[in-house]
């Protein structure tokens, strides 16, 4: 990805047209391209961005002596990168092109031969399209070889890594068609049988996955002679004895049989090389097959038909799954195959095969279950279900634990009415689990699944109830030994959560032995502990969380096996996980948050449902949070206070003392608020105060403790209890004076020499209305202006200056001066004759009458001496042809 940033190289191309360019750079990240051409009109001939494409070869006779140009940048960015640098001449492999494919020698044994496919170029599509596998990327070599008369050989091919890659084509150089394509380690051999190629050749090409760098390999082709029992209708005839009578047998120089005979096996990562058996299935129908190789590596499928319509009816690959048992009558007396292979690989394995008729377990089937009483101790029995088989879903659906492969035995027995029993075994060979139902063989209900032994008990529900139980080995069908027996127990009476045993929260570890054995464990109501494998058998127990959060909890193994426990908060079926103790002695949990709450404790043995004995207490910390310390209640503290004394721990953990009083006796009664005697005869009611001083209250003058009663500034004792009032002072401040406030707010009288203030015209005291010269009240705060003289000279009167600035109205006697017609005051203008406004100041002169006698009129004398036109009604005369007026 281009970002810009980029620098150029240029160099001239060798003679021989072979060059390398080899470019590295911190995590690859520097990129480049090559260009033919000139700056300005370039064409691209590569360009290298991964890392398998940073250094590439170039054979191109065409380019000899031409000045190729290298461009590079950083990957996706601008910024540039450091990077080195090398172009450089090669000699290409012999067999770089097809056209120079060296020939192999096909030899009865392999011979490996050394190549390299280092320096060489890609082949182009238009010789050999790109073969189907190997992220093939370029950088191939060739070899040729004829194919034998048999047409039987093997391609055998290493390298490290398996790196190095090859196709098997047909035809020639430009006409090709790919047979085989190698890619993986497993596909590196790979065996042919193919009798219509004999003589022809073949091409082999090489390179390296998903690289052009190529790679060193060796590689060798031998003619091979197939197993006799290569193909299908060759398979071997195999006897079935009464035991296990094994042959060995070999897949090597095996080929693939075509799908047309059979589909591929469903299992084993089949990759071809197989090899064919029959057997005849016995009258009983019972017959096992084992199969045994280096590594287990020897996988096969068992098939019903004939070759080309054969039906798959198993198929084993994994170590568990190379021995199984068959009980299948309907197969009476039927001709089955067997094909084998080596797991994920073509190139065969040897192999131990035996099929032989065997006697099924007796309770192989669920009708069959064999029945158990049960007892009060455990009187194991040894069972076998080595020869067993699987049950059908239809009868009882798979286990839900234990990787349930098939080969299981049934037995049955019936619960004691308390509901309250132990299903008990031991391995004797494998790992062996075991699934309880209720219900009967078709309707059948899972109870329990489990590979842990014991499993205990506990329901009313099933007490009286017909049960069976299913035994199989773990993820494997060929059975194992166990013993077994089943109990009638007893649980502990804390077996269940809600009958959880309360304990004692104390300052000392009063420990009480406990045991949880014959417990059982109640599914799904508390979240499986942070701590130590539970398998089941737990019982319960619960303490009170003392007020300031603190506990530790003890614990010791008191029997075989590793007590854990876990607590909880909350309520059986609603917990939430607190702490978990694992092989240690002590839990401690300090969280004030939990005070005053019932906890839960769980007690279980690790990774077993066995049940053990042990032992267990509850201890608080002292008043110091110190576990078996000495700050008890009752016991002596120091609570910090210098005005206590005696000072000791109460039931709440407070270091409490006694205060002193104030003559300094702890817990003594002299105390603030008591009385005393302060020895002042003005005071009376003498008690303590805070500081510890005795303080009386003072008698006032009327002879009350604490009185109110005073001299006021009169001399007088007033107030309190006498029912006299204090003597007051005037506005002046003069006690009994006779100063006062006026109706101006003024203090006057008495001893100010101030006269009180008088009203206004308007009746305001202080104010300054007067009386004006048209005898109006005016000013102050009347909001009237005192009245003025017109322009006659009269106060309040009317006359006024008009428009032509003279003095009319009011008692003037004369009238203002009027507008003329252009609206001048005083002006002449008038409305003549014609209706126009004229004179004065218009500049227009009025209007004249026509001959007519008509303003305005448009009347005239004519040349006949006639007035014409205009309202007159009369023509003006013409002139005759003779030119007189009027003349005839």
């Amino acid at each position: 990805m281009y970002q810009g940033g980029d620098v150029w190289f240029s160099f001239e191309v060798p003679a021989s047209g072979s060059f390398r360019i080899e470019m590295s750079s911190a995590s690859s990240n520097s990129q480049w391209a090559l260009y033919s051409g000139t700056c300005g009109s370039f064409t691209q001939l590569a360009c290298a961005t991964s890392t398998n494409q940073l250094n590439a070869n170039f054979i191109e006779p065409d380019w000899a002596g031409e000045t190729l140009y290298l461009r590079s940048w950083r990957f996706n960015n601008a910024t540039g990168i450091d990077f080195n640098l090398c172009i450089w001449e090669i000699t290409p492999p012999v067999n770089n092109n097809c056209a120079d494919a060296i020939s192999l020698p096909v030899d009865s044994e392999c011979n490996f031969q050394s190549f390299s496919s280092q320096f060489s170029s890609a082949e182009p599509a238009s010789v050999a399209p790109n073969p189907s596998c190997g992220l093939f990327q370029g950088g191939d070599v060739w070899f040729s070889f004829e194919v034998p008369a048999s047409g039987n050989f093997r391609i055998q091919m290493s390298s490290a890594g398996s790196n190095s890659q090859w196709a098997l084509y047909s035809g020639t150089c430009g006409s090709f068609t790919q047979m085989y394509c190698a890619t993986s380690a497993n596909q590196m051999s790979a065996n042919f049988s193919e009798t219509s190629l004999a003589g022809e050749t073949l091409f082999i090409r090489s390179w390296r996955f998903n690289s052009t760098q190529g790679i060193d390999f060796d590689l060798c082709v031998q003619e091979i002679v197939p197993p006799a029992n290569d193909n299908c209708a060759d398979a071997i005839s195999i006897p079935v004895g009464a035991s296990c009578n094994a042959q060995t047998y070999s897949s090597e120089f095996s080929t693939s049989e075509p799908t047309s005979v059979a589909a591929n096996p469903s299992c084993g990562l089949y990759q071809g090389g197989d090899v064919w058996f029959t057997f005849e299935v016995p009258s009983s129908g019972n017959f096992r097959v084992e199969v045994t190789s280096a590594l287990n590596n020897g996988s096969w499928a068992l098939y019903s038909g004939v070759c080309g319509s054969l039906t798959q009816l198993n198929c084993a690959a994994s170590t568990n799954d190379l021995i199984a048992n068959f009980v299948e009558p309907d197969l009476a007396g039927e001709t089955l195959y067997l094909r084998t292979w080596r797991f994920n690989n073509q190139s065969g394995v040897a192999i131990n095969l035996c099929i032989w008729e065997f006697t099924p377990d007796p309770n192989d089937n669920c009708a069959d279950a064999l029945e158990i009483e049960l007892s009060d101790e455990c009187d194991a029995q040894q069972y076998s279900f080595q020869l067993s088989t699987a049950e059908d879903v239809a009868v009882a659906p798979n286990p839900s634990c234990g990787t349930y492969q098939g080969g299981d035995v049934w037995f049955k027995f019936t619960t004691p009415i308390s509901g309250q029993f132990a299903v008990n075994w031991s391995n004797v060979t494998g790992f062996n689990y075991m699934a309880l139902y209720s219900g009967t063989c078709g309707e059948f209900t899972e109870i329990n699944c489990s590979g842990t032994s014991p499993i205990t008990f506990n329901d009313e529900l099933l007490g009286g109830q017909e049960l069976y139980l299913r035994v199989w080995r773990l993820n494997n069908q060929q059975g194992g030994v166990i013993d077994l027996c089943i109990l009638n127990t007893t649980v502990p009476v804390n077996d269940n959560c809600v009958d959880a045993i309360p304990l004692s929260v104390d300052g000392d570890c009063i420990a009480q032995t406990f045991d949880n054995f014959n417990a059982t464990q109640e599914p799904g109501l508390a979240p499986s502990p942070s701590c130590g494998s539970l398998t089941g058998g737990d019982v319960w127990f619960t303490f009170t969380m003392p007020d300031d959060g603190l506990v530790r909890i003890q614990r010791e193994n008191l029997s075989a096996g590793f007590a854990y426990l876990t607590v909880y908060e909350g309520s059986c079926g609603s917990f939430s996980e607190v702490g978990c103790l694992p092989n240690i002695p002590q839990l401690i949990i300090d969280d004030p948050t939990l005070a005053g709450e019932t906890l839960y404790i769980r007690m279980y043995r690790l990774n077993s449902n066995a049940g053990m004995e042990f032992s267990l207490c509850v201890q608080a910390g002292d008043c110091n949070g110190d576990f078996d310390g000495n700050a008890l209640p009752g016991e002596p503290c120091d609570d910090g206070d210098p005005n206590t004394g005696n000072d000791t721990w109460d039931n709440d953990c407070n270091c409490v003392g006694q205060i002193i009083d104030c003559e300094g006796l702890p817990g003594g009664s002299a105390l603030p608020g008591t009385p005393c005697d302060d020895n002042d005869p003005t005071t009376g009611n003498d008690t303590y105060d805070n500081d510890c001083n005795c303080i009386g209250i003072p008698i006032d003058c009327n002879g009350d403790v604490g009185g109110t009663a005073f001299i006021d500034n009169c001399g007088e004792c007033v107030g309190g209890t006498t029912g006299e009032e204090a003597c007051t002072a005037d506005c002046n401040g003069d006690f009994d004076g006779t100063a006062f406030i006026d109706n101006c707010d003024n203090c006057v009288g008495g001893n100010t020499g101030i006269e009180p203030c008088v009203a206004d015209c308007n009746g305001d005291f202080g104010g300054t209305a007067f009386i004006d010269n048209c005898d109006n009240c005016v000013g102050g705060n009347t909001g009237d202006e005192p009245c003025v003289a017109d322009c006659n000279g009269d106060f309040g009167g009317t006359a006024f200056l008009d428009n032509c600035g003279v003095c009319v109205g009011g008692t003037t006697g004369l009238q203002p001066c009027a507008q003329d017609c252009n609206g001048v005051f005083g002006g002449t203008a008038f409305i003549d004759n014609c209706g126009e406004c004229v004179g004065g100041t218009t500049g227009e002169e009025a209007c004249a009458a026509d001959c007519n006698g008509d303003f305005g009129g448009t009347a005239f004398i004519d040349n006949c001496d006639n007035c014409v036109g205009g309202n007159t009604g009369i023509e003006p005369c013409v002139a005759d042809c003779n030119g007189d007026f009027g003349g005839s």
